[in-house]
């Protein structure tokens, strides 16, 4: 099961490292390389902590439960199907 608290803390995290990006991508002569650079570390390093979180609230969960959660996440029209195998079982 996911602490709420932490939850909160990494999905406030990555909408910060978004928001930065979007930014940059918005205005890219106000930033230097180095910057940049560090965003785009700053998104990576956010969206592995999201990812990471996932997988342990996956990991938590009954095989029973993993496997019809890998099949409701399978019918994601918005995602490739196998997206969410390849977060939670890699």
């Amino acid at each position: 099961m996911i602490d709420e608290a932490r939850w909160e803390k990494v999905n406030e995290d990555m909408e910060v490292a978004q928001l930065k990006a979007a930014l940059v991508w918005e205005y890219p002569d106000d930033y230097t390389l180095e910057e940049v650079m560090e965003i785009a570390q700053e998104n990576m390093r956010a969206a592995k902590a999201v990812d990471a979180m996932l997988r342990e609230d996956f990991d938590s969960m009954s095989p029973e439960m993993q496997r019809e959660m890998l099949k409701l996440l399978a019918n994601d029209p918005k995602q490739d199907p196998g997206y969410w195998t390849d977060v939670l079982l890699s």
